[in-house]
């Protein structure tokens, strides 16, 4: 499970879990893998992405392993001509309904929004987005989204992951490409 570190701040990486399929119970993680140095985290937002190992649950049969996406390539190199949409999806802290000290009830509603490819700031680890249509509701929460990319490849549309959200405004958001988390990723897997 990916997540950027600043949506976890003050929070113990401990208490950090999936709910099972009856959303009954809180599976925790088998660890986790993350950048914590204040030095590097001031260099990129590259290394602002955490990661928490949930193999034991799944290899146990505790969780389903259709709640992960297998993260295979990132998107090959590509002409932006060839793009045909970025489709963003987040959890806005608005739209959310946390009723568990009263009813122990999880309401979660996921946004999905389109974008298109707006520009490559000065922090080579992102591209940034702006959204088809501006949201009318407070960005927060948008953050460790998933960001994927429709391309054309031989005249046939292709999906690929492109990266995970980092910050969003009402307007734009920037994501961390999906080839710097590839190689997080891939940096400890043994």
């Amino acid at each position: 499970m990916l997540a950027t570190q600043h949506q976890l701040k003050g929070v113990n990486y401990e208490d950090v879990g999936i709910l099972d399929d009856d959303g009954k119970n809180l599976i925790s993680s088998g660890g986790m893998r993350a950048f914590l140095s204040e030095d590097l985290l001031g260099r990129s937002d590259a290394y602002d992405v955490i990661a928490f190992d949930f193999t034991e649950p799944v290899s146990a049969g505790v969780l389903q392993r259709s709640k992960f996406f297998s993260f295979r390539d990132p998107p090959p190199d590509n002409v932006s001509s060839n793009i045909l949409a970025l489709v963003s999806s987040g959890f806005p802290t608005e739209h959310q309904d946390y009723d568990l000290y009263e009813n122990n009830a999880l309401g979660l509603t996921r946004v999905s929004l389109t974008a298109e490819l707006s520009h490559q700031p000065s922090d080579l680890a992102q591209l940034t987005a702006k959204y088809v249509k501006k949201i009318d509701f407070s960005p927060d929460g948008l953050s460790g989204g998933s960001v994927f990319v429709v391309l054309l490849n031989n005249q046939r549309p292709y999906g690929y992951f492109a990266g995970l959200v980092q910050r969003s405004g009402c307007k734009s958001f920037h994501f961390l490409k999906s080839g710097y988390i590839k190689s997080f990723l891939d940096s400890f897997v043994e």
